[in-house]
């Protein structure tokens, strides 16, 4: 049976996950998911490792939900996470969702560590900003 979850994982990044086979009877149900984590503005994994198909109606609404996040913010907001190999990642990799048009990831983990070494990475340093005697 299909699925649609939408958890809270940190303050500001929100999993949809997708779990079971996804096709156009699910098309509402991931929509709605995903426009409640919108809400938050937050930082959104979609999770697709449990999912087990997923059709063309599904790839659209990620080619959506990829457009509003690479117009809406800067920096990384948006990753897929989906098992190296699956049937679901090379679904998705044909479909074109490859880097640098959005990441992928093999966990949450992976993904939350990265976003964590960027926002490292991109604070600024302040003692750039002090005045030089």
């Amino acid at each position: 049976m299909a699925q649609v979850t939408l958890e809270r994982l940190d303050p500001d990044i929100w999993v949809v996950s997708l779990l079971g086979e996804h096709d156009i009877s699910m098309v509402d149900a991931i929509r709605d998911r995903l426009a409640e984590a919108f809400t938050h503005d937050p930082r959104l994994i979609i999770d697709l490792t449990q999912a087990t198909f997923v059709d063309s109606t599904v790839l659209g609404v990620l080619f959506a939900v990829v457009k509003q996040s690479t117009g809406s913010a800067a920096g990384e907001t948006l990753a897929l996470v989906m098992p190296p190999g699956s049937t679901v990642e090379r679904t998705i990799a044909l479909a074109g969702f490859t880097s640098p048009i959005v990441a992928t990831y093999a966990s949450r983990d992976e993904v939350v560590a990265a976003w964590r070494e960027g926002i490292r990475e991109t604070r600024p340093d302040p003692s750039a900003y002090q005045q030089r005697g």
